[in-house]
């Protein structure tokens, strides 16, 4: 529900407004006080239960229309944001590449 609501069109998710809703709620919750990271842990694992399926692409079944919506990327020097689907296809054989011509 939360890749639709970050990829999709705000009407593909049929409860939206209840979910960021929710989403508010958990945040101001976790920021309520000093930072904790024990806190944080509690207060998400009271709210959230996920489980994450991604299906990570390479050259033989790259597909640009899955590309424009991925919502896991890598932060590069550069400061840009490079989507996971590219990075596992492109830029991974850069950096092997650059990898085996040091030895």
């Amino acid at each position: 529900m939360v890749y639709e609501m970050w990829s999709g069109p705000a009407a593909s998710v049929p409860d939206a407004e209840s979910v960021m809703k929710t989403m508010r709620k958990i945040l101001d919750e976790m920021s309520s006080t000093r930072f904790e990271p024990r806190k944080i842990f509690t207060v998400a694992e009271r709210h959230i239960k996920s489980i994450f399926i991604h299906s990570f692409q390479d050259e033989n079944n790259f597909d640009l229309s899955r590309v424009r919506r991925c919502c896991q990327a890598y932060p590069q020097p550069d400061g840009k944001l490079i989507p996971a689907c590219v990075h596992n296809v492109l830029g991974r054989k850069k950096e092997l590449r650059n990898d085996y011509s040091k030895h």
